[in-house]
């Protein structure tokens, strides 16, 4: 899919997280900074090409359950 990253058709990436619950803040920047890099390894594009959305659910479904 072409994206273009502040005005200009380059490699990039948007990424999408949910999670459950609501860490603090220091966890949620460290789990973003380190995913971030991770995916930067795998991809090979720079962490200053990745767009990141956070979201914090209060409920989620699992093995047919309500959590």
């Amino acid at each position: 899919q072409l994206i273009y990253f502040k005005g200009k058709e380059v490699d990039c990436i948007m990424i999408d997280c949910k999670v459950y619950g609501h860490p603090d803040l220091e966890s949620k920047q460290n789990f973003v900074r380190e995913l971030m890099k991770e995916v930067e390894r795998i991809t090979k594009i720079p962490v200053d090409n990745q767009y990141l959305t956070f979201e914090e659910k209060d409920e989620w479904g699992m093995n047919g359950d309500l959590i």
